[in-house]
This record gives structure tokens, sequence and C-alpha cells, in this order.
């Protein structure tokens, strides 16, 4: 098993990396590259010398080929150990990964631990030396008690106030005084060890200094940055190659990185006279020199003819900044100098340099700001002279022009002419003498040239000619980048200026211009030279320079705040100087010169402060910006529930919806929050459709007729909304007063095109087109609900049928519950669990089934076990027993009987039983064949013996014997009735004869009564005819003698006989049996009758064999009631289940295990399940899944049964549903245009109707006029609500509201606020307080603020330097509570792999990505080429930046490339960098005239080089992205680990932005890979993801843990299982879930053609399809994405499957083969147009 442990280890550990929380683990990862996963893996670390707290991480699985990024490497190290150290170390840490007690990788580390006071050196620790820097030492303070003295004596304020003065001078003298004061303590220099920058060195604090009196470089370097830092000032430690020295900032900023690699940054900054550097060893020197001799060594130093080589600054502000905090003091380490005096001071202080004021601000303390809005103003408003309309320095990146006549210079332009600017002509070569010229003709002879130059339409410059277009291109692209950034033309003339002085004796002056004279630089392509023309703004005094007067000066200058004064060509320029002179005649240092100058320059920060100001009374109108301004710490109001996107098809009507663009469910939700009122911050990820929502938010509100601002700073972002809808007709009604469209003449004709637009709809026509909508969503929405609605049981039913169609056979157990029944999750789990027991205790036993299945018993015991076994022991004797005895009576008795099994045991006993009691009986009869015969003769005479002898007890007196067969009855009879009739007196005497008579014949022994005893003689004489018929069958019925018979013996004895024959019958197996049988019985009862007597052999016999069945029942009766077995077993099979019992009681445990799974089974209605596992058709293991299948069946089935829409369903209506719900969407969506049209159009009166004083006729008489019109902030004021209804969508930048919107106007409904993430809350709010509602879009993972105007405004490269990032408008509304809403659907991206890497370093995964229709892994490459950066001025790589222009070129010129009608981007990481790559394609331009139109300015995406900076919002489909950073020399194995701007704490916010502007392919070019990133060297996150997004670059998706198994997963369903299954069977190549996202594509059918391409997508309705929040999401939204895609997509329903398996794979199969014919007919149609011998690259995607 091949496992790889990676991991970066840092390689030097101290008690500073411990203090400052530095990761001792700054990378890890588990690489599994074998073939098989490994599970419940052990990750430990540890270390030795312990100095760690040993780490464990438990890791559940690690798949095949998979890596897995560990992310919790928070290590606790050990503080003691680390602070103990009193010399370096050498350890190790190991990283150990274990499964189940056996090593599968280990990899150790060396690690150096350094002493307490070591440095680890640059190599590793070089962001830790500030924590070296202590000014909390009390030697510290002894320092700053001598500079205070330096400064006392020199007759300056003695207190160390820092940057409090506001002053440069102040901040060097107390620098100078804190080097005096070094100085007068004798310090001695010691050596450093070599090469210690690179590896450190052991540190002397301050204390130890001046105890030991002998420090290094570094150790003097650290001394002197902590006293600054304790005197309140930002210091800096330089290192170059072997020495180390400080430096001080003379005003209060900071680098923005920690780690400055660059020389040339320094020098900037003290060229600014913002920083000082100085070399601190001197301090160190006998004769220590002053401090300007020690700045002028320093400055030497860093030079760039420097012979060491400069390694880098730290600024020790910015450590702190970032939490770099300073080691703790030793305990009881005596104070330095306790009880010492101060040393002698060394020198007076040194004069300051002529050094200027503070040109930044002193940032208050926090608690110092109370009033927001007067802080934001503070923001807005810059008086300070690194203003530019405040100050023009020398070096600024402007044009100088010649221009004598500056009035004609603006009359022209005015007029609409084009000046072209060229470069003044040498007067030299042509021996021209400028003073011998003017000498003769009292005239200037460039002034004259300049006339000349400008009446053909010429402005000279004094600059050289290359040096001149340079200037004159960087201006314009500088022009076109501030207009696409800030909406705002910065390119103005400047027409005088005033020199001005901040007081009189101040010996430096300042420039400002005065009047600015908007203008455009035109190039129409590089071959053409730039042209100057006039730009539509109106010109303008400068503001700023008036503000300054105001409040610095007291000085206010009326008629310059406004119009300024006219003549009949235009400004009135030398009227304006005039009054401007006069203002200041009687101010010392101040005076208007007439220079003329090009350049940019911003008014916006101005223009925002004034709105501001104006409308400060207002602010609180808006609700979320009164929250903003208070911030009480109450939460943010929220104005009800925020719409889920999941409930909008419950809770919104399509008739209350008004969309004309495509929108997914996150966006609705949006749009449907703004129309509810709710503040919220609109969280917009890249590419995920943020502008086309906004454009939805707007249509939707206009249609509810509210009135909307849009808001956005980029030129970019309003266009792009703008653009969209404008497409879908709603433009006339949206006035973008932006850039260029912010001239009088567009707006009248904007506002024109709202006032001639009409449109009608009628309301009966839209409900009905919404209300077909809403009943085919809510038709559509019911199938997915009821499939996929989780039941009681926890299960869908469509989780059901793909379990179904999956895995059910004929041999399946069918299980069956009552129709009524209903089971909750508990039920299921209940039979699930009983499932799984049931396989589980089966295939512990399955070898016992046979031999103990009749021991039923499942409650096991030790006691029950030794009963049972104790009862299996008696079983085999018992049985042997009976055995014995058994034969013993058949050898005694002859009997035939076989009495094998229980039943013939019973049989004989019972039969022999029944002989014995024949004993001295006569049972011949038995074996008679008329025995039955004579039997039922014998009854029929017991019964006529009865009443004859009941009759003859009824006579009047006892007769003789049978005397009824004697006596003449009918004689008698006679008689009797003859004497009757006589006369009563002789009939007595007559009766009596009768009975005398009667009497002697029957010989009766007394009187007879004739009467009663005549008819019971009849009656017995007829018996003893019928006895007398009976007597030949009653012959050998034993007992039976005639009247004298006993019927008492008689009748038990004819029972016995026939109980006899009938066991004898009964017992006989057959006829030869029986016979058999008969003769042994008849042997025994009849001739050896004396046999059976009970003290006889058989007697005997049948006793033992009695006693022997009675034990053995008593002892199987005994191991059943034990075993609770079934009785009527036999007795072999008793013995085999007692010897069974006997040979396995070890198992019994487990076998009423068994018993006990398999009767909790049964109870809970699982029968079927045993009685397939019992019958072999279902194996154990297989026993939980068959359950599954089983249950999942009656589940669906009766799912299915109860619900209609169900059992009716056809898969061709559904489709035909779906078909026609898309196409009702794309009705409404156009109707909600023509309705929002026609409810706008309904509020603007006729132009043949408006009165003559109202707003449409002041718009009316503006649209006569052919010229002078009125300003756009004038015609807004004087129109009123007209402008509104005209506009009543604004699309403006926070500049143009402030320019154009008068203070007073009424507030907006709704403020959509874009890009809201690089806009502080200071040029924001304004904006923000013009609405009573507000939307905040924007990404808090994209670009920061940057200063962008503020930038724009000054002359120097070297903001980027110090510029931080500020908090923006977003993370305010964030901060206090705004609820943030976040789309989550990505569409930008055409291939997945583009995105990938944001959505997993950045957004969680959480973004929904949607896959490309083809196999490859990645659409970034990645490309290294030999470059060599140039760090200093230049900081460019001409190699690499070659190569990308290159590629660009090849691109634009690829007939392929061009003809896709692709776009393309280049990105840089720096504006020096972009610079070179734009002079690089101005000269491929040349060269290829025929990639021209790709850049021209009409194009909707031209070609575009941006940096860092400017190139959020853009995006192209091919993104070429240079790094440019690198090796410093060819070939260098080690580089710097600074990369600009990423190093800085937003960094990684930045390279966000620029790896996701790519919609189709992006290139990434670099002079590294990314081994050579250090992250032991870095700490900056922004640098990490680079050197991750390389990684990904070259190895695609596998390089992200959470992307490994895109594309590779398994399948989602037990259904899509099945498809793929089915289809894998018909020859298909599937790949299950496509994508590497949240969203998958359920089966891909890989092109047998092309194996790179997908042939089609197979769509289940399944967790997918059902996890879209609405209809529109799941059925039109998505499948418009990926047919765009080009997905062909084949929809599946499950419901179809389970009716119909067979039959639906078989359609699915016939419609892939019929896209594969297709596709086969698109490739030959195509082959067969191509030109013989044509090659084409191919495109990307």
């Amino acid at each position: 098993m091949t496992i790889r442990i990676g991991a970066v280890v840092a390689s030097k550990i101290g008690f500073a990396s411990h203090q400052n929380a530095v990761p001792l683990l700054r990378e890890l990862e588990l690489a599994n590259a074998g073939e098989q996963a490994v599970d419940d893996l052990l990750l430990t670390l540890s270390a030795d010398p312990p100095f760690l707290q040993p780490k464990t991480w438990r890791i559940d699985r690690l798949s095949p080929g998979a890596t897995l990024h560990v992310t919790d490497r928070d290590i606790a190290l050990n503080a003691g150990f680390l602070g103990d150290l009193g010399e370096s170390l050498s350890g190790s840490v190991t990283l150990r990964l274990e499964a189940k007690d056996e090593t599968l990788a280990a990899v150790t580390h060396p690690v150096e631990l350094l002493a307490r006071n070591q440095w680890g050196g640059t190599g590793s620790m070089a962001e830790l030396l500030p924590a070296f820097v202590m000014p909390n030492d009390p030697a510290v303070d002894r320092v700053l008690k001598a500079a205070s003295d330096v400064l006392r004596r020199a007759g300056r304020k003695d207190g160390i106030d820092g940057y409090e003065a506001k002053s440069r001078t102040r901040v060097w003298e107390i620098a100078s005084a804190i080097w005096s004061a070094v100085c007068g303590f004798r310090l001695s220099y010691a050596l450093p060890p070599a090469s210690f920058e690179n590896v450190g060195q052991k540190i002397r604090s301050p204390s130890a200094i001046f105890e030991g009196q002998v420090a290094t470089c570094l150790d003097t370097a650290l001394l002197f940055a902590a006293a600054l830092e304790q005197a309140g000032l930002n210091p800096l430690i330089i290192l170059t190659r072997g020495h180390a020295f400080a430096g001080v900032w003379l005003q209060p900023v900071e680098f923005a990185a920690l780690i400055t690699d660059e020389a040339a940054a320094l020098r900037r900054r003290i060229d600014l006279k913002d920083l000082l550097v100085f070399e601190t060893t001197l301090a160190t020197q006998a004769d220590p020199p002053g401090f300007a001799q020690a700045e002028k060594t320093a400055l030497r130093l860093i030079a760039e003819e420097a012979p060491d080589p400069f390694e880098m600054a730290i600024d020790v502000r910015r450590a702190r900044m970032q939490k770099i905090r300073p080691l703790g003091l030793v305990g009881g380490t005596r104070p330095a100098g306790s009880g010492e005096e101060a040393p002698p001071v060394a020198e007076a202080l040194e004069a300051a340099p002529a050094l200027p004021d503070f040109d930044v601000e002193v940032a208050e303390e926090a608690d110092a700001v109370r009033d927001r809005v007067a802080l934001w103003q503070r923001k807005l408003l810059n008086l300070t002279t690194s203003n530019r309309l405040l100050h023009v320095p020398d070096g600024s990146k402007v044009v100088r022009l010649v221009c004598p006549d500056p009035g004609a210079l603006e009359d022209r332009l005015a007029a609409g002419g084009k000046v072209r600017i060229v470069p003044m002509p040498d007067l030299a070569p042509a021996g021209r003498d400028e003073k011998l010229y003017e000498a003769q003709t009292n005239e200037n002879l460039r002034e004259q040239l300049a006339t000349a130059a400008l009446d053909r339409g010429e402005l000279l410059s004094l600059i050289e000619k290359d040096k001149l277009e340079a200037a004159l291109i960087d201006l314009y692209r500088k022009a076109r980048s501030d207009m696409d950034e800030g909406g705002a033309n910065t390119l103005f003339l400047a027409l005088g200026f005033l020199k001005w002085k901040k007081n009189p004796t101040d010996e430096r002056s300042y420039r400002a211009p005065l009047i600015l004279l908007p203008v455009k630089l035109e190039r129409k392509s590089v071959l053409s030279g730039v042209v100057m023309t006039h730009h539509e703004d109106e010109p303008r005094f400068n503001l700023t320079l008036i503000e300054l007067l105001r409040q610095d000066f007291a000085l206010n200058i009326p008629g310059l705040d406004g119009p300024l004064p006219t003549d009949e060509s235009g400004i009135d320029v030398a009227q304006v100087w005039t009054t401007m002179r006069r203002a200041v005649r009687d101010m010392a240092g101040f005076e208007v010169v007439p220079d003329v100058v090009l350049g940019t320059f911003s008014f916006a920060k101005y223009l925002m402060w004034k709105d501001l100001v104006d409308r400060a009374d207002r602010l609180k109108e808006s609700p979320i910006v009164r929250h903003l301004i208070e911030r009480d710490g109450a939460g943010f109001e929220r104005s009800g529930e925020f719409p889920r996107a999941e409930r909008l098809d419950d809770s919104i009507d399509p008739a209350a919806l008004f969309t004309p663009l495509p929108a997914d469910s996150s966006q609705l939700a949006a749009v449907v929050a703004s129309a509810q009122g709710h503040d919220f911050v609109l969280d917009g990820p890249p590419g995920t459709g943020k502008s086309q929502t906004i454009a939805n938010i707007i249509a939707h509100n206009l249609a509810l007729g509210r009135r909307v601002l849009f808001v956005a700073e980029k030129m970019a972002a309003l266009d792009v909304v703008q653009r969209r809808l404008e497409e879908k007709g709603l433009g006339e009604f949206c006035l973008e007063l932006h850039s260029a469209k912010a001239t009088k003449a567009e707006v009248l004709k904007q506002l024109d095109r709202a006032w001639t637009a009409r449109e009608t709809l009628s309301e009966e026509e839209w409900t009905r087109e919404a209300a077909e909508a809403k009943r085919l969503r809510d038709s559509l929405n019911d199938v997915v609900r009821l499939l996929h609605r989780r039941e009681a049981n926890g299960l869908t039913l469509h989780q059901a049928i793909g379990r179904v169609v999956r895995d059910w056979t004929e041999a399946s157990p069918r299980l069956a519950f009552a129709a009524s029944t209903q089971h909750d999750e508990a039920d299921l789990a209940r039979f699930r669990d009983l499932a799984r027991r049931l396989g589980l205790a089966r295939s512990d036993v399955e070898e016992l089934c046979d031999s103990l299945a009749a021991v039923t018993c499942n409650d096991w015991s030790n006691g029950w076990q030794e009963a049972i076994v104790a009862a299996a022991l008696g079983v085999p004797p018992a049985i042997d027993a009976m055995l014995a005895a058994r034969d013993a009576l058949l050898e005694a008795t002859r009997l035939p009987l076989a009495a094998a099994d229980g039943d013939g045991l019973e049989r004989l006993q019972r039969f022999v039983s029944l002989l014995l009691e024949a004993h001295k009986r006569d049972v011949r009869l038995a074996f008679a064949p008329d025995m039955a015969d004579r039997l039922i003769a014998a009854r029929e005479a017991i019964a006529l013996l009865d009443r004859y002898r009941a009759e003859e007890a009824a006579l009047s007196a006892a007769y003789a014997p049978e005397a009824a067969r004697r006596i003449d009855l009918a004689a008698i009879r006679g008689d009797w009735q003859a004497a009757g009739q006589k006369f009563w007196f002789f009939a007595t005497f007559a009766k009596r004869k009768v009975a005398r008579a009667l009497g002697e014949a029957g010989g009766a022994a007394g009187q007879v009564d004739p009467e009663t005893d005549l008819p019971r003689l009849e009656a017995m004489a007829r018996l003893l005819t019928e006895l007398d018929a009976l007597a030949p069958r009653l012959i050998g019925v034993p007992g039976w003698s005639g009247l004298a018979s006993d019927i008492a013996s008689v009748e038990p004895a004819c029972a016995f006989i026939e109980r006899l024959r009938a066991a004898i019958n009964s017992t006989a197996t057959d006829p030869e049996h029986l016979g058999a049988l008969r003769r042994a019985a008849s042997n025994l009862a009849v001739d050896a009758n004396d046999l059976l007597g009970p003290d006889g052999a058989i007697a005997r016999a049948a006793d033992r064999f009695g006693g022997a069945v009675a034990a053995l029942g008593q002892a199987a009766g005994a191991f059943s009631k034990l075993a609770l077995a079934e009785d009527g077993n036999g007795h072999e099979a008793l013995r085999a289940s007692a010897e069974a019992v006997i040979a396995h009681q070890a198992r019994l445990q487990a076998w009423a295990g068994w018993q006990r799974a398999r009767s909790d089974a049964i109870d809970a209605g699982l029968m079927p399940l045993v009685t397939a596992m019992e019958a072999g058709a279902l194996l154990p293991r297989d026993a939980a899944d068959a359950f599954e299948t089983g249950y999942a069946r009656w589940f669906a089935s009766q799912r299915i049964d109860a619900e209609p829409l169900l059992r009716q369903f056809a898969p061709a209506v559904h489709m035909d549903d779906i078909a026609a719900f898309r196409r009702l969407e794309d009705r409404l969506a156009e109707l909600s245009v023509r309705y929002i049209r026609a409810k706008l159009c309904g509020n603007i009166p006729a132009k043949e109707s408006v009165g003559k004083k109202d707003g449409y006729a002041v718009l009316k008489h503006q649209l006569q006029l052919q010229r002078r019109h009125k300003p756009i902030r004038q015609l807004a004021t004087e129109m009123g609500d007209a402008f509104t209804r005209l506009a009543p969508c604004m699309l403006m930048s926070p500049l143009s509201i402030a320019q154009y919107l008068p203070p007073d106007q009424a507030l907006f409904d709704l403020v959509i606020f874009d890009e809201a993430s690089q806009i502080a809350p200071w040029d924001a709010i304004g904006a923000m307080a013009r609405g009573r509602q507000v939307v905040v879009a924007g990404d808090p993972r994209q670009m920061p603020p940057t200063s962008f105007f503020t930038r724009s405004a000054n002359a120097t490269d070297s903001d980027a330097d110090t510029e931080e990032d500020m908090e923006s408008i977003l993370d305010e509304c964030l901060a206090a509570g705004v609820p943030m809403h976040s789309l989550s659907w990505h569409y930008r991206s055409r291939h997945e792999s583009l995105i990938a890497f944001s959505n997993h370093r950045y957004y969680e995964s959480g973004l929904v990505t949607f896959p490309a229709p083809v196999t490859r892994a990645s659409a970034v490459e990645w490309r290294r080429v030999d470059g060599v950066y140039a760090r200093g001025r230049g900081r460019t790589n001409q190699i690499e930046a070659q190569a990308m222009v290159d590629e660009a070129v090849r691109r634009l010129t690829d007939p392929a490339f061009v003809a896709a009608g692709r776009t393309l981007g280049i990105i840089t990481l720096n504006a020096d960098q972009q610079k070179l790559i734009e002079d690089l394609l101005d000269k491929a331009r040349r060269e290829h005239p025929e990639i021209e139109p790709h850049f021209g300015e009409d194009r909707t995406e031209p070609v575009v080089v941006k940096n860092l900076e400017t190139v959020q919002g853009d995006e192209r489909d091919l993104i070429i992205l240079g790094i440019g950073f690198g090796p410093t020399e060819p070939g260098a194995k080690t580089m710097s680990m600074s990369f600009g701007a990423l190093n800085a704490q937003g960094g990684w916010r930045r390279l966000n932005v620029a790896v996701t502007r790519a919609r189709q392919e992006m290139i990434v070019f670099t002079s590294f890979d990314s081994s050579m990133i250090d992250l032991n060297r870095t700490s900056a996150r922004a640098v990490a993801d680079l050197k991750h997004f390389l990684e990904f670059a070259d190895r695609g998706p596998r390089a992200l843990a959470e992307a490994v198994h895109g594309s590779v997963g398994g399948f989602e369903s037990p259904f899509e299982e099945a498809v793929a299954a089915e289809l894998t069977r018909r020859g298909w190549t599937v790949v299950p879930q496509i994508g590497v996202s949240r969203f998958r594509i359920d089966i891909g059918i890989v092109h047998p053609d092309r194996p790179g391409d997908y042939l089609a997508g197979v769509e289940c309705d399944g967790a997918t399809y059902h996890s879209a929040a609405t209809a529109r999401d799941r059925d039109k939204v998505r499948a418009a994405i990926l047919n765009g895609l080009g997905w062909e997509l084949l929809r599946i329903w499950s419901t179809d499957w389970w009716i119909d398996k067979a039959g639906a794979a078989d359609r699915l199969h016939r419609a892939i083969e019929e896209l594969l014919a297709a596709s086969r007919a698109r490739a030959a149609g195509q082959a067969a147009v191509e030109a013989p011998g044509q090659t084409t690259v191919q495109p990307a995607l």
C-alpha cells in the first residue's frame, strides 16, 4: 500500500515562535497512491525532545488516488521547554500513520530548537525579527531619558511625543536625539556570525547590550528600533547581505506588507521625505559621527550600486498590526542601569534638514471619533499636499505644455476643435539662438512657435518626442482605466496654477491647479497618434483649493464655487485668473502663474464630501444609514422573515413576479426580498449572476411602481446591467448617469426616449398566463414532492422505487403488512435491526441448523444450558432401555410389529396391553370372519332381552320361565273379553275364573291380573319370537345363553372383542400384515391365553416396556421442555437432538440467539424473510439487503396505490407539462416587460398635454434647444418629480450622484449598491442615504477598497508600497448585522475547473457549478518560462511578459478562436508588468494589424490588460494570468517570497478575483514552479494559496482534496445504479455523478467515437432533481444552463422504471442511439465541408 505523508515543517522553532503562534506545520497532506481505500486511520505527531504536545488525528477513510489536506494544524508548543533553552538543540518531528496497529507510513523532519534569545534568520524566521524589538526593556527608558536630555539641551521640546507634532522635522529630531543618546553609552562593536541574516544569531536585549557594552549590527538595529517604537514612531529593520541597520518613518505610515524585498521601495519613500534610514553600527565607534552622516551611510547601503545585495526591510509597525509581539522579559533580571546615572550626551543635537509637513492624516483613537458622519466627511476631504489638486510636484506624471494663450486653447476646445500635442522643435540643429531672437524681436521664440502651433491645432511640449509619446499613451491608458474603474473623467487641462506656501516662512512652495478643463485623448489605433478633444463635462474651478483656502487661510473667494465666468467662446480664463490674483494679492508666498499642464485629477472625493455636507440633515432618513451612524449596539431591525428559496413556489404567485431575465431560486429570493422592503447584503461570488439579479430586481420593483437607484463605481458594472435591461426593452426608463453617458445631450435623448415610449397589456392576459403557469408549476412540484416526501418511516418513495428497480428478483422475499399499517422511523429501524440480527445470528449457527433444529428456546442462561445438557445426557440411555424392552416384548409376543418410532412404540404398548386384557376371555369371535354380524346380532339380542325382562318384571305375579311361550294367550284374551261383557255381578266371577286359568297356564306363583298381564305376555311372546330368530347368529358370542344370559358380561365382552379387532385392523399396515397380525394375536389370545396372565412372561415384558417408555417420556419431556421442542419427533430424532446439544453445548448461546432473532422477526411480520433463509433461498449475509428490497417493494406499492397522481403518472404527459411550463415561463418573461412598460408609460403624460410650467415643460423646452442646455443637476432640480417619472431607474456612480442629483431630491424607494466590497463606507454613504431601502451587493471575499481616486490624484508610484486595505461598506453592513443573502449558482465557467479552486479555497465548496460535457480534468493550464524578475524600479519580467503577448497574438490570429467569437484578457500582479505588456501588445498590434479590431472600444469585450487592483468585474473567454514575480537570476533555485499585493493582509482576496475571471480557459504563466514557494519563509495566506493554485493548474482538480472525487464518485441512489447497470449491459460506457460541486449530472454517457466528450447526460428524478428549490430551477433553469454548455440531456422517471424496467431501459437505449446517430451525421457533414488539408486549432472547450 503506497501512502505518502506530505508535510511542510518549520525548520526552526524558538520561544518567539510559540509567543507569536507561528505554526509548526505549514502544510499537511496524506496521499493514497494505491488502488485500495484505507479506513480508520490514526495520524500521530510526536517530537524529540518533547518541545510540543503530541497530537492525534483520526481519519475515517482515505480513498484510492485521493489526497487529503489536513486543515487542523494547531500544534501546542511547550513554552516552558522553549523558554528555558539557553543554547540551540537539534530535534525532530515524526508523523506516523497507522491503521489497525499497522504502520502504513512515517516521516521524520529535523527541527532546530533555538535558544530563547535566538533569531532563526531570513531563511525561516524573517517575520519574527520584530519580536526581538523589545521597547519595554528597562534599558530603553534610559535611552529615551537621555534623548529627552539631548532635546532639552538643544532648546527643543523635551517630550518624546512621536508623531503628535505632525511634523517630519520633529520626527527627525527625535530620531537624532535617540542617536545621540545611544552614542553616549560608548558601546563597542561585535562581529556578527557569518551569514547571520540567513541563518540567524543570538540577539542581545537592550539591557544585555548596556550591561556588556558590546553589540553586533543586528543588536544595534534592534536597539534603535526598540527605542524608536517606544518613542511612538514606526521603525524599520533593514537587512543587506551580512549587515543590518535601522530606519524610521517620518510620518505615520507603514508598508502594506510586513516584508519589503525591494530597495527601490525604500528609495522611493526616502525621495519623498517619508522615510529615513541610518547606519546603526556607527554609534559603536569610539568617535561616533553625527546622525546626518549615519543617514548618508545607510543611503549608500541601499543604493542601486550598493556592493552588498539588499535582502529585505521589515516594518515593525506592520508586524505589530499582524500581532507579532515583543518577546517578554526574562523574570528576575536586574533592570539595566538601575541605580546608575544616565550616560553623557555625545554631542549637541544636529539641525534637521528642510522637510515638509505631514501629508497624511494622523489617525485618531476610535473613541475620539464619536460623530461617524464627521469621520466620513473627514475621510473624503483630503486637504494635505498629497492631494494633486493642492500640489502637482515636479516628478508628477503630467505633460507640461507651452501655451502662451490658454484662453485661446480653451476656446478652440470648447468649439469642438481637436488638438495634437507635439514636442517643441529642436532649435539647436537649425542654429537658432533663442536669446538672440528675443533681443532682435523682443519676442520669445518658443512662445512664437507655440502660438503658431496652436493656430494649426497643435500644442507644444518641452518633452522629447519618444518620452512625450510614452507619456501621452500613459495618460490615455490612465484616463481610460479611471473611466472604467471610477466612472468619471479624470483627464484635465490645468489652466493656471496657484503657487502657495503653508506659511510665509516656509521654504517650500506648492502648485495647485486653478481651472480644470475636461478633455479626452483619442487613439483610433496603435498606428495613429493621440489627439486631444473637449470632454462633455463642465469646466470647473479647483473647488478643493477653494476649501483649503477657506479652512486653512480663512479666505473666501466668491464667484468661483459655481458656474465660471464665460465669454462668447467658453470660459473666460483671464477673468478667472484675475479673480484669484485679487483674492491672494496680499498673501505672502501666493502667486498665480499661467502654466498649462495635461494630467489626471479627480474631484470625486470633494464632490462626495460636499454632497455629504449638504445632505447631513437628511442622512438618517435612510434606516440602514441611520443604523450605521448610530451603531448603538442594538441589532439591525429586520422587516419580517427573509424569503427562503425553497419556499418561493409555495408563497409567491407567478402573477406577482416580474422578472424578464432568467433567474434561479437564490436570485429570485433576492428579487422578492427587495420588493418586500428588506435591507440586505446580496453576496454575489464570481459568476453567480449578480448583475442579472440586479437587473431583475430593478425590473420587478419598477413593475411595483417603485423608483430605483442603482449605484456602482465601475462603469462595467453599470453597463452590464444597463445592457441587460436595454436588451429586454426597459432601457428607455433606465437613465445611465455615469462616464461618457453623463452628458447633457445623452440625458436629454434618454428622457425623450422614455417620454415617447408607449406600451399596452391587458390585466386579463397577464392573469390568465400566470394562472396557467402556476397550475403547471404546482403540478410538477406535486409529483416531485410525492416522490421525495420523507414519510413517517424516514423513507421516500423514490428511494424505495430505486431499491426495487435495482435489487428485486423473483426470489426476493415478499413482505406484507396490513393495509392500514403505518410505520415510523423507529419501526423501520427496528425492522432493519431485526433483519441485520437475523442474518448475523443465522450466519453464526448456519452449520448447526440441522442438528439443533428441535431446540427452539431463545432465552439462554448458564443455568438453562447446564439443565438442557443434563437432560440431553439422560435421553440416549432412556432410548436404549426402551428399545431393549421393546425388543424383549416383541420376542415374547411374537407380534409382527415394527415399533420403530414413537407412534409404533405407542401402538405396540397399546396392543400388548389390549392382548393382556384378553387373559381368561373368550375372544375367538374377534377372529371370526362374521364377527361384525354376530356383534350386531348380540347387541340386538341384548336389546330384546332387556325389553323382555322389563315386560316380565312388570307382570302382576311371577310366572314360570318362558311362560309366554306356553300360554294360549289368544284364548285367554277371548275369555277375558267375554267375561267383561257380562252383567257386572257375573262378570266378576267370570274374570276371576279367567285369572285362575291364566295363572295356572303360566305357572304363576300368586294371583295374576289379566288386565295388565295379557298385553305384556303378548309382548313377551313376540320378543321371544325375535330372539329365536337371532339364535343362529348368536352362536359363539361370549356370555350369551338365551334368556338366562348375563347382559352385563355380554356387552363388555363384545366391546373388548370389537376393540381387539379394531386394534388389529388399525395396527396392520397392509393385507399381509393384517393376516399375520391376526394370526399372532389369535395365537396369543385364544390358543395361548394362559400366557397372558399377570404373572406371565408377556405381562412382565409389557411392564418392563411400559416402564422404559415412561422413563423415556420423562427424559424426553424434560429435554423437550427445556428445548421448547415440538412433540411427536421420533426417538432417533430425539437422540440426535440430545446428542447435538451434548456435542455443541458451547454453541448453545449462539443457537439461542438465532432462535431469539427468528422469533422476534416472525413476531414483527418478517416471516417471509425467515422462511427464505431457512429454505436456503436467502444467504444470511444478504438478509439486511433482502429486507430493504422487500420492504421497499411493499412500501412503494402502498404509496403508489394511495396516490392517484402517481398511479396515473405517464412520462410522456409529464415531459409535455415540463415543456409547456418552460414555454409559459418564457412567455411570462416577455409579458413582464410589456407589463412594466405599460405601467411606466401610464404614469407619463403625452407630450401634447403638458403644461407650460411643470417639469415636463422644462424638458420640452430643453429638447427644442440646439445648444447651451442646462446642466444635468439643474435640469433634475427644475423638472422635479417629472425627472424620476421619466427615469424611474437611474444608474449612477457615487461620484455622479454627488455631481448630478440635487441635495433635496426625494428619496428613491430602493438603492442597489454593486461591487460594495470595493467601496469604502465614506464613499458609499451619500449614495445609500438617497433611498428608503438599500440592497448592498458584493462579495466580501473579493477586492477590498483600494483608494482608487486617492491614488489617481498622486503623482508618485509609491502608494502601493504603503497603501493598506480599507474596510468596505459591505464589511460595515455585515458588522452592523445587516442580513446577508448569498447567490449560489455559478454560471460563468464553461468548465468547472475554472472555479473549482476558488470554490474550494474561499467559498467552502458552496457554489453550485455545472459540468461541461467533456471528460478533460481541467481547463486551467500552467506554463513555466525561464523568466527573470527585475526587482527595483522596473518590477517587471520581460521574458514572461513576451511569452504572454506571444500567446495572446497566437490566439488572436487563430481562425478558430476568431470564428468562435472568443474574447481575451490578460491579468498581471502589478501595474509595472501591466504597462510592459501593454507596450508589448502595442508593438504586436503594429506588427499584426489584423488583430487591431479585437482592441476596438466599440467592442463589448475588447482585449484588456488589467492588474490585480483593476480586474474585478471583468471576465473573458480566455484569461492569461502572469505572476511576474520570480527568481531574479537565470536558473536560480530560490527566490524571494514577495509577490507584491499578494503579501498584504487581503492579498488572498485579490488572488480570488484574478483566478475567477475566465469563462472557458485560463493559462497561468510563471517563471518558477510551485515547489519554489517556501511556506517556511512567509505567513501570507495569499502566497500559500498561490502555491496551491499553481499545483492545481499543474495537476488539475486532484490537487484539491474536495475535488478528488469529482466525476469519479459513486452513484447517488440505487435507482441510478440500476439505470447505469442496464446501460452498461447494453454496451455504453457510463460515468456516474459528473461534476465537482454540489450539482452533478447523474449519469454521463461517454461518446464512443470521442472518449474526451460525453454523448449524453442522463438525469434521474433523484436527489439532485429534488434538491432544486423551485420548479423553475428544476425544470427550466438547470436544463437551460446544461444545454448551453453543450449537454444532450435525457430525463428518466423512476415510476416508469417501477412499472416496466426492461421497457424503460430499452427506450433509454434507443434514445441514446438516436443521439449517437445524429452526432455522427453532424460530424460527417462537418468533415464534408472542410477544405482538404485545412487544419484548425481545437478551441479550449
